[in-house]
This record gives C-alpha cells, sequence and structure tokens, in this order.
C-alpha cells in the first residue's frame, strides 16, 4: 500500500496579512468609526455655549 501523503496548502500572503471576512471587518468598522466621529464634531457645533 502506498504512503498517504497531506497536501500542503499555500497561501498567497503572510498570515499576518488579513483576507477576507477580516479585511472586509476591519474596512466596516473603520467606516463606522469615522461616521461617528464626525456625529460627534457636528454635535459639538449645534450644542449652545455654556452660559
Amino acid at each position: 500500500m502506498a504512503p498517504i501523503r497531506k497536501a500542503h496548502t499555500t497561501t498567497a500572503g503572510p498570515s499576518h496579512v488579513p483576507s477576507g471576512a477580516a479585511l472586509l471587518a476591519l474596512e466596516l468598522s473603520e467606516i463606522a468609526r469615522g461616521m461617528r466621529g464626525l456625529d460627534i464634531l457636528r454635535r459639538s457645533v449645534d450644542r449652545a455655549p455654556p452660559a
């Protein structure tokens, strides 16, 4: 019987580079963080100065 060999899988890039779902999650979190930051700035402008 021939020995069983496991297929060696290789990735296109290094393991520390996010790809696929992880990359999408990072992108969406950056967009959400930016929108939240703009919302905070807008609220500070709309707020009346202290009397």
